[in-house]
């Protein structure tokens, strides 16, 4: 599949056979920009999670998939972590509100294993986990950090987080820890803005065969790990094209705005997923809030194994209520959307097929 320009280039798009869960996509491919123009989820097919009553999400604070194709929810509204089957039939549920094991207070970001389910509760700095076949409480592991992302590599848990007590934004738990090995870059603005720290507080890292890449929502710059390693080999900047970009000053830009303005004012790295042949794929979300309403576009940047540009700032999700999240199963690119009307809220996930190429787009 090629990411072209609405210059005239021809779109082609290659859809491959039947998968678990998504089927990819089958219509036109995105572009950088706005407005009218498409992006690879348009023509996508739809799968919608079936709920009811008793079984439902709330307000899906994050998500995660196995390699089954299963979809995991953490939904803050109930406290709890619902599993959907990959034709997004009801399966099992884990965890409640509370404050015992395997309950939460405030749930967060959820990893999930071949064995095992991570979620973090914000409110009482603990990572419960849960055996993911049974749901049966396995642990309750202290955790003091603001936690934003979290990836299962094997048994391994990695926290993408922003520690100010350690100066650190990066944990490592690896199987049978009390307590994680914290590293990672701090920026000192991060520091000395408490508005960046509280609204641009997101840290993502993925592995690209023995590297980790890793970088901040309020960072133009990526830190690169070689394996084993908890110092950056090598840093690399983000390409810019279409999205709103992080100015250099921005602790001294946001200074004195109001809360609501502050969201509007740099685009935000909202996540750093691998792709095949070492490639990196990064989601970028240019945000803004009015009157307590969240509206973000996406965009996505696809750099090659050397980390170059292949394609920067491709439209994924147009200006639009709250947020989509997204994830990465080998070559595909899932979305999962809340949806809420005046009556109704669903779960929607579309996927797409990354390609190797862009013709004429970095």
């Amino acid at each position: 599949m090629n990411w072209s320009d609405t210059d005239g280039r021809t779109h082609r798009c290659a859809a491959s056979g039947a998968a678990l869960l998504m089927i990819l996509l089958l219509g036109a491919c995105g572009t950088a920009g706005g407005g009218d123009q498409a992006t690879p989820f348009d023509d996508a097919p739809v799968l919608q999670l079936i709920e009811d009553d008793t079984f439902f999400v709330g307000r899906a604070r994050d998500f995660a998939m196995d390699e089954q194709g299963a979809i995991h929810v953490a939904d803050a509204l109930g406290q709890q972590v619902l599993v959907f089957g990959s034709d997004g039939s009801p399966l099992r549920s884990y965890g409640r509100e509370g404050p015992g094991p395997g309950e939460f207070g405030q749930i967060g970001p959820i990893a999930v294993s071949e064995t095992t389910v991570w979620v973090v509760d914000i409110a009482d700095q603990q990572v419960q986990t849960f055996d993911r076949q049974t749901g049966d409480v396995k642990r309750s592991l202290p955790y003091h950090g603001m936690a934003t992302t979290m990836l299962a590599r094997g048994e391994e848990l990695w926290v993408g987080e922003l520690s100010i007590a350690d100066d650190r934004s990066i944990s490592r738990w690896n199987p049978g820890d009390m307590a994680p090995v914290r590293f990672g870059p701090f920026p000192e603005a991060y520091r000395q803005s408490n508005p960046l720290y509280s609204i641009y507080n997101v840290v993502s890292v993925a592995f690209t065969g023995s590297r980790m890449v890793a970088g901040l929502a309020a960072s133009n710059v990526l830190w690169v790990y070689e394996a084993g390693s908890t110092t950056p080999a090598d840093s690399v900047i983000i390409p810019e094209r279409a999205r709103r970009g992080v100015s250099p000053r921005l602790a001294d830009d946001i200074e004195g705005l109001e809360f609501e303005e502050i969201f509007g004012s740099a685009s935000a790295l909202m996540g750093v997923h691998a792709l095949s042949g070492g490639r990196v794929l990064l989601i970028h979300n240019d945000q803004d809030m009015e009157n307590g309403h969240l509206t973000s576009t996406t965009f996505g940047t696809v750099l090659d194994s050397a980390l170059r540009p292949v394609c920067v700032d491709v439209l994924l999700r147009r200006h639009g209520d709250g947020q989509a999240r997204f994830t990465t199963r080998a070559d595909t690119l899932i979305r999962f959307e809340q949806v809420v009307t005046d009556t109704s809220a669903r779960i929607e996930i579309s996927s797409w097929k990354v390609g190797g190429e862009c013709a004429g787009g970095a």
